[in-house]
Parts: C-alpha cells; sequence; structure tokens
C-alpha cells in the first residue's frame, strides 16, 4: 500500500484503529493518533497525536486527556441513538 508513497514522505498519521502508537518503518515516520471518543487501548482518556519536524526528521508525540466519561455515558443514554448500550460497552471496555 505504501509502496509507491514519495521519498519525499517522511510521515503518515492516521487514526482508525483506534490504538495510539508511533513506529519507524524504512524511511516513513507512522504514528496512529488513536481516538478522542472510541479508544481500544483500554485507556478511557482522549488520545490525539503531535508530529513536529525536528533535527530534519519528524516526531510524533501521543498526549492524553482526561474527560468526564460520566458525562459522556449520560449523554449516550439520553441522546435517542440507535443501540445506546453497545456504544456504551464499546466506550467503557475500550478495547476490541
Amino acid at each position: 500500500m505504501l509502496g509507491d508513497l514519495e521519498p519525499t514522505v517522511g510521515a503518515l498519521a492516521f487514526g482508525h484503529l483506534h490504538i495510539a502508537y508511533t513506529r519507524r518503518w524504512r524511511h516513513l515516520l507512522l504514528a496512529d493518533v488513536a481516538s478522542c471518543g472510541l479508544p481500544r487501548d483500554e485507556d478511557l482518556r482522549a488520545a490525539y497525536g503531535i508530529l513536529t519536524w525536528q533535527d530534519n526528521t519528524w516526531e510524533a508525540e501521543i498526549r492524553r486527556v482526561v474527560y468526564d466519561v460520566k458525562a459522556v455515558l449520560k449523554q449516550i443514554k439520553t441522546s435517542g441513538i440507535p443501540n445506546p448500550e453497545k456504544r456504551i460497552k464499546l466506550l467503557t471496555e475500550a478495547r476490541y
């Protein structure tokens, strides 16, 4: 999938896996910036990534922020969305 990527591209950030991590692969810095609402790494804090260009290379830092999960659970219960129990379970288990 990344075989045709231009060699000038030095970093790739994504979030679909919902698991925060950074890795170097060949010339690329890969950064999964995780999820602010549906984490899958058993850490309920919101996660985000910061990419910086430093000393001629890309660096990534994953940061975590505590938020009021109980308030979000209450909002889910009263929102009228389909299957609120399933969404609550996904959020509170925070894993695949």
